[in-house]
């Protein structure tokens, strides 16, 4: 990760939804966790801690969740 910590990937509103690019396949986010995660990302990029903090959830698990976003193409980092 880098040190300015982890980021939207393009093409997503979490207002709206996954908004993929053309090439990109839609995908339906289930998980509320997943869903609050890339909410707080839309306010810019903040680090695995600031985002564990901020969603209440444990570092591991916001690790874990981030780790499937980031196979998923929705954050980078």
């Amino acid at each position: 990760m880098s040190s300015d910590g982890i980021l939207m990937a393009e093409g997503f509103d979490a207002a709206e939804g996954l908004n993929p690019p053309s090439d990109l396949p839609f995908k339906r986010i289930r998980s509320g966790v997943r869903r609050r995660i890339l909410e707080r990302l839309t306010e810019g990029r903040a680090t695995v801690t600031v985002i564990a903090r901020e969603v209440d959830l444990r570092l591991p698990h916001a690790s874990a969740e981030l780790k499937r976003l980031r196979e998923e193409s929705l954050v980078t980092s």
